[in-house]
């Protein structure tokens, strides 16, 4: 007898074999979109936090080189903050610090002045002005100096 072909219909039918449901698809790109849109709204706001705690590390040494300036060179240390150019200036020893536009300054002054003190630094190592409040959107970081003492602490 020759060889006979089994009809389509009494072939066996491999349901798996074909490939991915369209319904498997969309559940997968959907698990993916989702877990992209957490790791990226994250990762943004951690950018933010990091570019806040940077910009106050900055300050915080700014402050502390000016009054050790001011304890060596015997001389009182101004820091000044120059509103429209966004930058820290001490005038012993001509230090500037940029800081970053995103982040804003809050101090206890009028706002209307163009430039504002924000510490003073005595030759006994004493301080006057209290601190600098740093803001990006809604998040505050201080950077507070002791008065009797000088020292420059950062208070998250």
């Amino acid at each position: 007898m020759a060889d006979v072909l089994p009809s389509p219909s009494t072939r066996p039918r491999r349901l798996g074999s074909l490939g991915f449901t369209l319904m498997e698809l969309l559940v997968v790109a959907l698990i993916m979109a989702m877990s992209m849109g957490l790791f990226l709204g994250y990762n943004f706001r951690q950018r933010d936090m990091i570019e806040l705690r940077t910009t106050a590390r900055d300050v915080h040494q700014f402050l502390r080189a000016s009054r050790n300036h001011a304890l060596l060179d015997g001389e009182d240390n101004l820091g000044l903050y120059h509103v429209q150019e966004h930058v820290l200036r001490a005038t012993l020893r001509e230090r500037v610090l940029a800081l970053p536009e995103r982040v804003a300054v809050e101090l206890d002054a009028d706002e209307s002045r163009m430039v504002v003190p924000v510490s003073l630094f005595y030759v006994d190592g004493s301080a006057d002005r209290s601190q600098v409040v740093l803001r990006l959107e809604d998040r505050i970081i201080r950077v507070v100096v002791d008065p009797v003492l000088g020292e420059v602490n950062i208070v998250w």
